[in-house]
């Protein structure tokens, strides 16, 4: 059974939260992109197929930015 995600960016700045954005330390061989350009354009965030933008970096994401800013103020 697929359950959807209520709100995939806010669920993908948990990872990105927790780590800091040190994708270089704890993500070198890009595990963490992997489930944002899956996530992402099954949501219908288009911005995030990777065959549409070839230059989607989820750590560039405005969206998982604002979500990330929203947790470490909580």
């Amino acid at each position: 059974m697929r359950k959807p995600i209520p709100d995939p960016h806010r669920f993908l700045a948990y990872f990105y939260y927790r780590i800091n954005f040190d994708v270089e330390k704890y993500d070198s061989p890009g595990i963490l992109d992997s489930p944002a350009i899956t996530i992402l354009p099954k949501a219908g965030f288009k911005e995030a197929d990777l065959m549409q933008n070839s230059q989607y970096i989820p750590e560039n994401d405005p969206k998982i930015i604002a979500e990330v800013d929203l947790l470490k103020k909580e």
